[in-house]
């Protein structure tokens, strides 16, 4: 007794030298009490799953049927939300079959459903040739997929069935929807899934950039008449009002009576030259040479310089002269007519 007595002691004196106290809890951090909070509580609060080793990642050599079921199991005992799943199961892939599943470029977030499809599509149970080339037969471009997903899945499904390279390109052809590029196909004649799959992605390009052309142009509102337009469509209304028009005639209609032809007025941002000339064809030396307004320069300060006379020759022009439109001389009894 009196030799445990000074064992003990001696360890008493051991650990106030170490600056311990030797009645404090031995399950105590150095740092002191836990103020009544067990023990186990100081591990940090992780994900439950982190408890359970998850199956091993998934390679071409095993079993996809035991090896989804094992991973069913790791879902439901680590309680992995459902939301999750499909990207718990991305993860446990070796690299070759993530590659294979996934290629680069191709949208990874799919549902834990399509996972196991894509899975079993690829590594699942050996089919046998008699299926597989019913499979392949059925093959169709579906509604959201690629040209290139589906020349991807028309060619390791044909190839597993022992379809030949011709097989392969006219089956994919049988199964695209775009009639342009069926015919593309048919005239070219690609000789490799490889050379189909670039034809009928130019073409398909192509009819989207066409459809794109179209719904902008069709959308796109009718430009404003220009400041030339705008012009001579006020000097018509001004000319006609001088010839006292009825209201129920249209300039064009004052004009074919006048002129004594058809007129043909075409006075858009486009400025068709031959509408114009056709509109003024005999019409300014009738009325417009016969007005004070355009003997005394009125016309030319009030329209600026859409209209200039210089030189016997009448231009129409914004900023800048568009082009010489018709020539006018004068005959001997002064009277002017155009000079074709």
């Amino acid at each position: 007794m009196s030799t445990r007595r000074r064992d003990r002691a001696s360890e008493n004196e051991q650990a106030h030298s170490d600056g311990a106290d030797p009645e404090a809890d031995p399950l105590a951090p150095p740092g002191g009490s836990l103020q009544g909070v067990p023990v186990r509580e100081i591990t940090p609060s992780v994900y439950r799953g982190a408890y359970y080793c998850p199956p091993p990642p998934f390679s071409p050599e095993m079993d996809s049927v035991e090896w989804l079921e094992w991973l069913e199991d790791f879902f439901c005992v680590s309680r992995v939300p459902p939301s999750n799943h499909g990207v718990v199961a991305r993860y446990l892939l070796s690299d070759s079959v993530r590659r294979e599943l996934y290629p680069a470029g191709h949208a990874k977030e799919i549902s834990f459903e399509e996972f196991k499809k894509r899975l079993l599509g690829t590594y699942g149970p050996e089919e046998t040739t008699g299926q597989l080339i019913q499979r392949f037969h059925t093959l169709q471009k579906r509604e959201g997929q690629t040209i290139e997903q589906y020349a991807q899945e028309v060619a390791e499904v044909g190839r597993r069935a022992g379809v030949s390279e011709r097989g392969l390109v006219a089956r994919f052809a049988g199964g695209i929807t775009s009639k342009q590029a069926y015919m593309a196909m048919l005239l070219q004649e690609p000789s490799t899934l490889a050379e189909a799959r670039k034809l009928v992605s130019k073409v398909m390009r192509a009819e989207e950039d066409f459809h794109q052309s179209r719904q902008s142009h069709t959308s796109n509102p009718k430009p404003e008449k220009t400041e030339v337009a705008q012009s001579i469509e006020a000097l018509i209304r001004e000319i006609c009002n001088k010839y006292q028009m009825s209201g129920r005639q249209t300039p064009s209609e004052f004009l074919k009576q006048l002129i004594g032809k058809p007129v043909m007025v075409k006075l858009n941002s486009g400025l068709d030259y031959r509408g114009i000339l056709a509109c003024l064809d005999g019409y300014l030396n009738v009325a417009l040479e016969q007005t004070e307004e355009y003997a005394n320069g009125q016309l030319k300060q009030k329209y600026g310089d859409a209209f200039i006379r210089g030189n016997n020759v009448l231009y129409i022009s914004t900023q800048k002269r568009l082009g010489k439109l018709f020539h006018i001389s004068t005959t001997s009894n002064g009277r002017s007519s155009q000079d074709k």
